[in-house]
C-alpha cells in the first residue's frame, strides 16, 4: 500500500504551523520527519505525525511549554493527558484572577484620577490657599456603608504631613494578597482628638481600603460609613490640610452639630499617585450628629 507522505510546506499549510516552527520541532526531537528521500535529501512527514502536530498545536494554545509537551507526549495516555490539562486549567484560573486583580487596580486608579480631574476642572482657580480656609467647600452628606480592610497602630510622633508609606504599602499588599477588589482610595482614620494628628504626638491611626463584597468583621475588616458627615475637599499641599480641618470644626460649631466619631481622610489623588502637590486631592470626613435642642 502506498504511504502518503507530506512535504514540510504541505504540513505547514495544512496544520497552520510555520516552517520555522517545524524545523525547530525537528531540531529538538519533538517531531522528526519520518521519511527521507536519499536522492533529493528531502524529508517528509507521515499522516500520524500530522495528527501529533495537531495535538501539539492544541496544547500550545492551552499554554503548555514545548518542553512540557515533549515530556507529555513520550508516554501519552488519557489519564496523564487529563491530569496535565487539569493542572493547566488551574494555572489558567490563577492567571485570570491575577489579570482581574490588575484590571481592578487599574480601574481604581483611573476612577480616582478621573474624579480628581473632574474636581479640578469644575473648580479651576478657586482652590487657593485663602479658599481652603473658608467654609464655602463644606457639605453635609450621608457616607455610604461599606466593608473596610484595615491596619491600625499607634504611631510615634505622628505627623500627618508625611506620607506613611510603609502603612500604605502594607494595606495595599494585604488587599492584593487576598484577591480583594478595591472600591476606594486609601482612607486614613485618626482615633484622636480633633487636630491632634497635626501636633507631632503619638497617634492611633488606621489605614484602610473599602473592598467589594460582604466579609465578616474581624481584626482585619470592619464596617465604615452609614453615618452623616461634614465633608470638605482639600486641594493642594497636604501639609496645609490643617486649615481645612479648622474651617470644618468652625462650621460644625456654628451649625448646631457635634462630632460623632473619629475623623477620616480619603486620598482621592495622593502623593503616591501624582508628585505635583498642587493636584493632590483629599476628602476630609467628620462624622456628626445634631445637637439636642
Amino acid at each position: 500500500m502506498l504511504i502518503k507522505k507530506y512535504s514540510i510546506g504541505e504540513v505547514a499549510e495544512m496544520c497552520s504551523v510555520s516552517i520555522k516552527t517545524l524545523r525547530y520541532y525537528d531540531q529538538i526531537g519533538l517531531v522528526i520527519p519520518e521519511f527521507r528521500n536519499e536522492e533529493s535529501k528531502y524529508r517528509y512527514y507521515s499522516k500520524q505525525q500530522m495528527i501529533k502536530l495537531f495535538i501539539i498545536r492544541q496544547l500550545r494554545k492551552l499554554g503548555f511549554a514545548v518542553k512540557e509537551i515533549k515530556e507529555l507526549l513520550e508516554n501519552l495516555n488519557v489519564e496523564e493527558m487529563e491530569e496535565a490539562v487539569n493542572n493547566r486549567l488551574e494555572a489558567i484560573d490563577s492567571e485570570i484572577k491575577e489579570l482581574e486583580m490588575k484590571k481592578a487596580i487599574g480601574e481604581n486608579l483611573r476612577e480616582r484620577l478621573k474624579r480628581g480631574g473632574d474636581i479640578l476642572s469644575r473648580a479651576e482657580g478657586i482652590f487657593s490657599d485663602a479658599y481652603m480656609d473658608t467654609m464655602d467647600n463644606i457639605k453635609l452628606e450621608k457616607i455610604p456603608e461599606g466593608t473596610l480592610l484595615y491596619v491600625r497602630e499607634v504611631m510615634k510622633n505622628y505627623s500627618n504631613s508625611d506620607v506613611s508609606l510603609a502603612q500604605w504599602i502594607t494595606i495595599t499588599d494585604k488587599c492584593t494578597e487576598r484577591g480583594l477588589i478595591r472600591k476606594s482610595p486609601i482612607i486614613v482614620t485618626y482615633y484622636a482628638q480633633p487636630l491632634e494628628q497635626f501636633l507631632m504626638k503619638d497617634t492611633d491611626v488606621e489605614f484602610g481600603i473599602l473592598i467589594d463584597g460582604e466579609i465578616e468583621e474581624n481584626k482585619d475588616f470592619r464596617k465604615f460609613g452609614g453615618f452623616d458627615a461634614v465633608t470638605k475637599i482639600h486641594v493642594g499641599k497636604y501639609s496645609d490640610a490643617v486649615n481645612s480641618h479648622i474651617s470644618m470644626m468652625q462650621w460644625i460649631n456654628q451649625n448646631g452639630y457635634e462630632l460623632a466619631g473619629p475623623i477620616s481622610e480619603e486620598f482621592i489623588v495622593s502623593p503616591v499617585d501624582i508628585d505635583n502637590e498642587e493636584e493632590h486631592i483629599t476628602k476630609i470626613i467628620m462624622p456628626v450628629k445634631k445637637l439636642q435642642a
